[in-house]
């Protein structure tokens, strides 16, 4: 599922089939009714401690990573974007990067074994890293579908 015009918050709430009444409800009354609104709108990004409320409230990991990713200036920076797919969808992509990485590894090692990456190696260095990079977004993808099934079938 692509969050680029989604609200991940309002989008964590819904599937976890509850209404933002009973999200005020079940948090005690711990922030109000216009709070939440706020942060389904985008008015207001709300702190990672009331995130981490939520995310345990709604079984949804994702919905912490996704925070950390589009909010949180490191994590904009450290954090793979993701995708989270079907299920079937997130293993093939896992097992296509898994193959692409395999593919590699021979270079990989080749260009590591002096411990050093010379300067004729640098592009191909890039290359590997992108590879890395793709798989452990792959990883986190399959990881994180697991928190709910975010294709609708429970």
């Amino acid at each position: 599922m692509n969050f680029d015009n989604t609200n991940i918050y309002k989008k964590a709430r819904e599937i976890a089939g509850l209404t933002q009444e009973s999200v005020i409800e079940l948090l005690k009354d711990e922030i109000s009714l216009r709070t939440l609104q706020y942060y389904e709108s985008g008015e207001r990004i709300p702190s990672s401690t009331r995130v981490k409320q939520l995310v345990k409230l709604y079984n949804a990991e994702w919905l912490g990573y996704m925070h950390l990713q589009q909010n949180d200036d490191l994590g904009k920076i450290v954090l793979p974007s993701i995708d989270l797919n079907t299920l079937s969808l997130s293993v093939l992509n896992f097992q296509k990067e898994y193959t692409d990485i395999d593919d590699i590894k021979k270079r990989m090692v080749e260009i590591a074994c002096d411990n050093k990456i010379d300067e004729h190696e640098e592009e191909e260095w890039n290359d590997v890293k992108k590879e890395i990079n793709e798989l452990i977004s792959a990883a986190f993808s399959l990881y994180l579908i697991k928190s709910k099934n975010l294709d609708g079938r429970g």
